[in-house]
């Protein structure tokens, strides 16, 4: 399987070529972080949810994607997401029912949003809002703007709500999507996270720990560092949790991740160049030993299409066809959209 887009520098030493790469990265993330630094817009209101998704008119247009695929992986649909008030928007991760009928997302701005997919032929055609309002802090109070940079997303058993968090960095839990916060670990400076280099990534595995990845990659950025963390938590620090490597392409950073029920971590990694600007690609990797092992390369999307994807979810269809559920994030600027892109991947 050849990969496409990477790159290549035909008649160049490797060493040459390697280092142009990683400059290009680093401007790139430099470029990132002003985006994710900037001030994020007001909470939504918190008012009932139901009547606060009532009044977002949420439409779904459907876009054209620039998708390069292993054999046995499609996109089914791409759609932009558009609704009526500013503070919609900064979607950083999803989850989805197993039946792929329903889906909760979070956004960077610290909102949450719950709805009901319609499918036609498969196909989603419309997400139907039934939920939409601010999360809330210990105290139960909207969170205040140091608080509230929301970047990962799992689904406890219960349905409760494990969100990461950066600047901040804290795993919590929702027991609704309107109940407060209980913090199950928080870090400080000892951990050594950069501001806006925390988890980046949250997912649930099947021995009911939370693996929690790190946006900031090694020192030879062919692999992030990812927490495996006890999810009863005593909200106390950096005992009883447990760091892995998982691979990764150069230049790419894991910003999405789910794992499936025979313990596969399917995860969306976000590419940027000053010339093409946002692509991203899909990978899986089986779990081997106390981690996971080598990356299957999935599909690429970069050029039409493409966006600033950050959240991933995974559900089983009756054809035993997984399905992954991508979301990008707008940063809420005019430029950038709220992308919600479903792909198939095969059975083996």
């Amino acid at each position: 399987m050849t990969r496409a887009g990477a790159p290549a520098a035909i008649g160049s030493p490797r060493a040459r070529w390697r280092r142009r790469v990683l400059a290009l990265a680093a401007i790139s993330a430099l470029g990132l972080a002003s985006v994710a630094c900037m001030r994020k817009p007001a909470s939504p209101p918190d008012v009932d949810p139901g009547a606060g998704a009532a009044a977002l008119k949420l439409v779904l247009r459907p876009i054209e994607v620039d998708l390069t695929a292993a054999p046995g992986v499609r996109l089914l649909r791409a759609s932009a997401m558009t609704a009526a008030s500013p503070a919609f928007g900064g979607f950083s991760a999803i989850e989805v029912s197993d039946d792929g009928a329903r889906i909760v997302a979070i956004s960077d701005a610290g909102s949450w949003l719950s709805g009901a997919l319609r499918r036609e032929d498969g196909l989603i055609t419309a997400l139907v809002a039934d939920g939409w309002g601010p999360l809330h802090d210990a105290s139960g109070a909207v969170q205040p703007d140091e608080g509230r940079d929301a970047e990962g997303l799992a689904l406890g058993p219960d349905g409760a709500l494990m969100v990461s968090f950066e600047r901040d960095h804290r795993v919590s839990r929702y027991a609704a999507s309107v109940g407060a916060e209980r913090v199950l670990r928080r870090f400080g400076p000892e951990a050594g996270f950069g501001a806006n280099s925390g988890f980046e990534a949250l997912a649930m595995r099947p021995d009911g720990a939370l693996l929690a990845i790190l946006e900031a990659p090694r020192d030879d950025d062919l692999a992030q560092r990812a927490l495996i963390i006890d999810a009863s938590g005593s909200g106390s620090g950096l005992e009883s949790v447990r760091e892995i490597e998982i691979a990764k392409p150069l230049g790419l950073r894991i910003v999405g991740a789910d794992i499936d029920a025979e313990g596969r971590l399917w995860v969306v990694e976000r590419g940027f160049t000053l010339i093409g600007g946002f692509f991203f690609e899909l990978a899986v990797l089986a779990p081997e030993g106390t981690g996971y092992g080598p990356r299957r390369f999935l599909g690429r999307v970069q050029g039409a299409g493409a966006d600033n994807a950050e959240g991933l979810a995974v559900w089983r269809d009756a054809d035993g066809a997984t399905r992954l559920l991508v979301v990008s994030d707008d940063n809420f600027m005019p430029f950038q959209r709220n992308i919600l892109y479903e792909f198939a991947v095969d059975a083996p």
